[in-house]
C-alpha cells in the first residue's frame, strides 16, 4: 500500500473518531441538562409534600385555628355572631 493511501485511511479514521467524541459529548451535555431539570422538579415536589404533611398534621391534631380557617376559606362558613359584608365592584 502506498503511504498516501495509509494517510487518507488514518485521516478518515481520525475524522470519524472526532465525530463520535463530539456526538457523545453533546449527548452527555443534553443528559446533564435533563438531569438538572428533573432534580429541580424533585425539589419542587418535595416542598409541596412538606406543605401537605404539615397540613395533614394540623388536621390530625384538630388544630381549632386551622380548622376554622379552612371552614371559612373553603366552605364559606362564619362564626357565631359574625356578619358577612359583600361589596359590589364598581
Amino acid at each position: 500500500m502506498s503511504r498516501k493511501f495509509i494517510k487518507i485511511v488514518f485521516f478518515l479514521f481520525g475524522c470519524i473518531l472526532v465525530g463520535i467524541v463530539i456526538t457523545e459529548t453533546l449527548d452527555m451535555f443534553d443528559k446533564y441538562k435533563a438531569k438538572n431539570n428533573i432534580n429541580k422538579k424533585i425539589d419542587v415536589i418535595k416542598k409541596e409534600n412538606d406543605i401537605l404533611r404539615k397540613e395533614i398534621r394540623l388536621l390530625e391534631d384538630k388544630d381549632s385555628f386551622y380548622v376554622n380557617l379552612l371552614a371559612r376559606k373553603k366552605l364559606g362558613m362564619i362564626g357565631n355572631g359574625e356578619r358577612i359584608y359583600k361589596f359590589k365592584n364598581k
